[in-house]
C-alpha cells in the first residue's frame, strides 16, 4: 500500500492481522484480479487501515456471496471492506464498490491507484458511501477481521444511519441479513 501515498497518508499503515493464501487466490488473477490487488493481498494479508474503517479481505471468503447477491453477468471478486461492511470489488479488472446496506454498487475508476489515492482518500466520497463521519463519531472501533457495524434496524426496513441504530455484529451475518433482505441490487444514480 505504500504506492498509494493519499491513502497511507490519510489512513496509515496497515496493521496486518492474517495472511492470505496467494495461491488459494490464483483462479481469479489470470481473469479478474489486477496484478496492483494481487501484490497488495500477497503483502497485506488481511489488514485494517484508520483505526479499523478499511479492511483488505480474502476474496475466497466472500466471493460465492456476492456474486450470488449481485448476480452481474461477469464475476466479481472482492478485494476490501470498510468497517460497515461495504465491498470493494473488481469486475473485468476494474474496482467497483458495493455499499451494503443500500443495495447500491457503483464504478468509480478503471485505475487502481486513482480508487486509492483519490476516492477513498476524499472525506466527501466516504462519507457519501461509507458513512466515515457515523464512523469517527463511534465510541468505540475495536472490530477484529470478522465484524463489522451494522444497522440493527435495516436501512431497507426504515432504520437511520444513526448512531443509536448501529451495532457490531458478525460480518457474514450481516451480509447475509442485508441480502435476504434486499432481494435486488441497483447502480447509483449520478446526476
Amino acid at each position: 500500500m505504500k504506492q498509494y501515498i493519499n491513502f497511507t497518508t490519510k489512513f496509515g499503515e496497515g496493521i496486518k492481522h492474517q495472511n492470505v493464501d496467494i495461491a488459494a487466490i490464483s483462479e481469479y488473477d489470470q481473469y479478474l484480479l489486477t496484478n496492483e490487488v494481487v501484490e497488495i493481498l500477497s503483502e497485506e494479508g488481511i489488514s485494517s487501515y484508520g483505526d479499523g474503517f478499511i479492511w483488505t479481505l480474502n476474496p475466497n471468503d466472500y466471493v460465492e456471496w456476492l456474486n450470488n447477491w449481485i448476480q452481474l453477468e461477469d464475476r466479481c471478486v472482492p478485494f476490501g471492506r470498510t468497517a460497515f461492511g461495504d465491498l470493494f470489488f473488481m469486475k473485468e479488472r476494474q474496482p467497483m464498490i458495493l455499499t451494503v446496506s443500500k443495495g447500491l454498487i457503483d464504478y468509480t475508476t478503471s485505475r487502481l491507484d486513482w480508487f486509492f489515492n483519490r476516492y477513498l482518500s476524499e472525506d466527501e466520497f466516504m462519507d457519501e458511501y461509507f458513512n466515515l463521519t457515523l464512523y469517527k463519531n463511534l465510541s468505540s472501533k475495536d472490530l477484529n477481521q470478522n465484524e463489522c457495524y451494522g444497522f440493527k434496524t435495516l436501512l431497507s426496513e426504515g432504520g437511520a444511519e444513526t448512531i443509536s441504530n448501529v451495532s457490531k455484529m458478525d460480518l457474514k451475518a450481516y451480509l447475509a441479513s442485508v441480502s435476504s433482505n434486499l432481494a435486488e441490487v441497483g447502480f447509483y444514480k449520478h446526476e
